[in-house]
């Protein structure tokens, strides 16, 4: 005998998939565009007022000029779902307690399998990513070392925590600046397995809005050439949060800033030597 249930259960394989079918329908009959970039990202404009929407999951967040336009679509969600409200954004939920402490040089190395060193790592690198740039390096060079990881690893990591502890009232502050948007990129030279580590870091109005920081995938041949990949691999970042910016409705003068000056000739100077004949300039230079 074969059932067919009439409505997704939760924690199915399915679930996940039959919610975000419901509720991208839902939107799209309130009136919202889904960007071309992110599917999960929704535009609504009426007349000279633009409201936007994220959706992670069962959790999302609205942005508006409009407290009419937030207060209108309240009330049509509330007509077909049942929702938690919240006026403003009061915290920000993360897995990892506060309860940590740096190790002591005398205190013992409990031996962990790499199951926790990951679990640990998994969580902290939710942090890194959404709130915390200034750990964003020092997370990705321990991931690499989640297979192979050495006494010294988990030494590294307990300290991480100690320091995500006692800056736990640490908060990114948001202030108005310039209406530009820059990008901040940075590159070393022949790191682990040859392959330089490389970062950058995205600002709006003077406020970091991306950043992240990775090993390379190539090894470059020089330092030019190094700093000018990292250049060329940030720039997809910057396209991407120019699209959602366009989708607001703005339109902000952008900059790209580099410290290496051989790479900067390359990308807007069109200058060359034997080093970097073989890169492609074009795309910086757009």
């Amino acid at each position: 005998m074969v059932m067919c249930l009439q409505r997704a259960l939760y924690r199915m394989k399915q679930a996940g998939s039959c919610w975000w079918m419901f509720f991208s329908v839902t939107l799209e009959k309130l009136g919202f565009i889904a960007t071309e970039v992110e599917k999960s990202f929704y535009i609504f404009k009426q007349g000279g007022n633009t409201m936007a929407f994220w959706i992670h999951m069962d959790n999302g967040l609205i942005v508006s000029d409009s407290l009419e336009l937030v207060a209108a679509f309240r009330w049509q969600l509330e007509e077909t779902l049942k929702i938690t409200w919240s006026a403003s954004v009061d915290r920000i939920v993360t897995l990892l307690p506060p309860t940590s402490a740096v190790a002591a040089a005398t205190d013992p190395i409990v031996a962990i399998d790499s199951t926790e060193y990951q679990s640990v790592l998994g969580e902290i690198s939710d942090v890194a990513c959404g709130t915390r740039p200034d750990m964003s390096h020092l997370v990705t060079l321990l991931a690499g070392h989640s297979a192979g990881k050495t006494e010294q690893h988990w030494e590294a990591l307990d300290h991480l925590v100690g320091y995500l502890q006692m800056k736990w009232g640490a908060a990114m502050v948001f202030s108005r600046g310039e209406d530009v948007v820059a990008l901040w990129t940075d590159a070393g030279w022949e790191g682990d397995y040859e392959r330089s580590q490389t970062g950058y870091i995205l600002t709006f109005c003077g406020f970091a809005i991306l950043w992240g920081s990775c090993r390379k995938m190539v090894v470059d041949l020089s330092t030019c050439a190094s700093e000018y990949v990292s250049l060329l691999n940030s720039k997809k970042y910057l396209m991407q949060a120019l699209s959602h910016i366009s989708d607001l409705g703005l339109k902000p003068p952008t900059q790209l800033r580099c410290d290496h000056e051989a790479a900067v000739n390359v990308s807007l100077k069109n200058k060359s030597h034997t080093c970097t004949r073989y890169l492609n300039t074009e795309f910086v230079c757009e």
